[in-house]
């Protein structure tokens, strides 16, 4: 666990204070910025939560990485897939508000959870545009937090970090 830890602080750390002086990079983009932060929650998260049996890889969030650590799945449909509704890893919070749309009828079930997707979703603006450019979810921007080919697997921690490691050759 120590280990863990330790990997996920270290990989936002050298992240986010690419120069070295002990403060977040000034030129740092809102992509890295939340790399980072991810990273120090899923490190804080693992923290808190000793007792329970570590799984493997930390997944995180899929409609925000920043809220950490999964805590459940849920059937969701994201914009732009090109996939129907399939479960996905979502934490405490988007779980808990997800399932207030639970009671209804199958459209209000469908209206409610494409609001909640809505509401929740992480959207940055590519590295390098202006503040005119439009946002895109997070994991279509370039950067750490970016998909893969077909968007299959859920992001977790432990793939920041290797991101982090490749990108600035530290192993």
């Amino acid at each position: 666990m120590r280990d863990r830890v330790w990997n996920f602080l270290d990989a936002a750390t050298l992240v986010l204070d690419q120069e070295g002086d002990s403060r977040v990079d000034a030129d740092a983009d809102a992509p890295t910025l939340a790399a980072g932060l991810a990273l120090v929650r899923a490190g804080r998260a693992a923290l808190e939560d000793r007792a329970r049996k570590v799984p493997a890889e930390t997944r995180l969030c899929v409609l925000n990485p920043l809220h950490g650590p999964s805590a459940a799945t849920r059937k969701l449909e994201l914009p732009g897939d090109d996939v129907s509704a399939r479960a996905r890893p979502v934490c405490a919070g988007c779980r808990a508000e997800l399932a207030a749309g639970d009671g209804g009828t199958e459209l209000e079930r469908a209206v409610h959870s494409a609001r909640t997707v809505a509401a929740r979703l992480l959207v940055l603006r590519p590295p390098g545009a202006g503040r005119t450019a439009s946002r895109r979810p997070y994991d279509r921007v370039p950067g750490l937090l970016e998909a893969g080919a077909g968007r299959s697997a859920s992001l977790t921690a432990e793939q920041i970090v290797r991101r982090v490691r490749e990108q600035l050759g530290v192993h």
